[in-house]
């Protein structure tokens, strides 16, 4: 019992180190990072992408499957027979023993270009594979930036929320202090202490989602959430060059991977049913021989043999190919109605942000904390009514917050629209 305790004691201490190197086996991930080095980091370690990518070479593969000269290895036959004869033979009178000898190479040949029609069919399942690929690339790289910038503003609501919790524990202090002296009445400490107990909670709140926010960047970049990270640039705002919406949704339509995905399906479908026709003519098999019979003679000939389709006549592939391809085709359309969709939704979700946040004035953060520290300093020296005053504070507070949500969800609205129309990412400028 001592020794297995000694062990586990042992192992446990060695299991954490390696724990936790292994959380951080991604170098240059953690600490002072811009946004394209984030992204780096998360395509770097992404399993989903790994998988696709995994994929692909699976599906290189499959092309030299399909690229083979002959459907199947060639087969070789020998055989040797012993014939014992008596000497009552009538010719010679003799006895003895002949011996056949046979030996045979046989070979399944492709027909009516069935080879070339698997390489077709190969070719489009990986293009289809390649472009699945790239569909996950970007989705990566949209959810990457998109938790940055939920991570960043996540720390800059914090540093609101830490700000008003301690100027209403400093007001709290002070209106108690004063209350105690008979200055005020009991009740506005009261209310003093209820509001600090209010905003600190807020605050116990905003942390707990900052924390979320950086667990949720953390493993997708694969290092450990004790691990510092700080951003250092800002998302720059995509350019639609005024186009309108019918022109963003056909550069989505040749643009996005998900159309390639759709195409490359479509054409493999077609390809796979062509070959089914084809292959409803029966590949021959060449036979060459070379034999010896009893009679000591050299006998050379050929053989073709094709199988009879009596049973099997792919009417029931033939049929399941032509419904794949309908179905492939369905699948096409209903993704272009999402393309079209995310399209038009994306561009009025960000234009009617840009105007919301264009209604706000400059300056307008750094007056509103001008007014909470005019505001606190009149609140402790009593001149202004505590009620009113921590209602305007209040106003003052979510106004803050409105600010900082807006801009947030505009930069995060920019980056779903560079998705959906299929505009290329990783569009930054250093942060102000």
């Amino acid at each position: 019992m001592k020794i297995n305790q000694i062990i586990i004691l042992l192992v446990l201490p060695v299991l954490s180190l390696f724990s936790e190197d292994h959380q951080g086996s991604h170098p240059g991930c953690t600490g002072k990072l811009k946004i394209v080095k984030i992204v780096e980091c998360v395509l770097e370690h992404s399993p989903e992408l790994k998988f696709a990518r995994l994929e692909l070479g699976a599906l290189e593969g499959k092309k030299k499957v399909a690229a083979y000269l002959f459907p199947s290895n060639p087969y070789v036959t020998m055989g040797n027979s012993f014939r014992k004869y008596v000497g009552n033979d009538q010719l010679n009178g003799e006895s003895g023993i002949s011996v056949n000898m046979e030996f045979m190479v046989s070979q399944e040949i492709f027909l009516s270009s069935q080879r070339k029609s698997r390489m077709q069919v190969a070719l489009m399942e990986s293009n289809a594979g390649f472009y699945k690929s790239l569909t996950i690339e970007r989705n990566t790289i949209s959810d990457a930036i998109s938790a940055a910038i939920r991570y960043r503003y996540a720390e800059k609501i914090v540093l609101v929320y830490d700000q008003i919790s301690k100027i209403s524990d400093e007001i709290h202090r002070m209106i108690s202090k004063r209350s105690e002296l008979g200055l005020v009445p009991p009740i506005e400490a009261d209310l003093a202490e209820s509001e600090k107990i209010k905003n600190y909670k807020l605050y116990q709140m905003a942390l707990r989602d900052y924390e979320a926010q950086k667990i949720n960047l953390t493993v997708m970049m694969g290092v450990s959430n004790r691990e510092d990270i700080s951003i250092l640039d800002q998302v720059s705002p995509p350019i639609l060059d005024n186009k309108d919406q019918s022109e963003l949704i056909d550069y989505a339509f040749t643009h996005r991977p998900e159309v390639g995905v759709n195409e490359s399906m479509i054409k493999m479908r077609a390809k796979q049913l062509d070959l089914l026709h084809k292959e409803k003519i029966s590949n021959p098999t060449i036979s060459a021989f070379s034999q010896r019979d009893g009679f000591m003679e050299n006998v050379i000939g050929a053989k073709v043999s094709i199988p009879l389709r009596v049973w099997r006549n792919q009417s029931g592939e033939i049929q399941e190919g032509q419904y794949r391809l309908k179905q492939a085709e369905s699948i096409s359309e209903v993704n272009r109605h999402t393309i079209r969709s995310e399209v038009l939704q994306a561009v009025s979700s960000y234009k009617s942000l840009e105007k919301e946040l264009e209604t706000q004035p400059s300056g307008l953060n750094s007056k509103l904390n001008d007014n909470l520290e005019f505001l606190k300093t009149a609140i402790v020296k009593g001149q202004v009514n505590l009620k009113e005053a921590l209602v305007i504070q209040q106003s003052f507070l979510n106004l803050k917050i409105n600010l900082i949500e807006t801009e947030k969800n505009l930069i995060l609205s920019g980056i779903e629209m560079q998705r959906a129309i299929g505009l290329p990412f990783l569009e930054f400028k250093d942060h102000e």
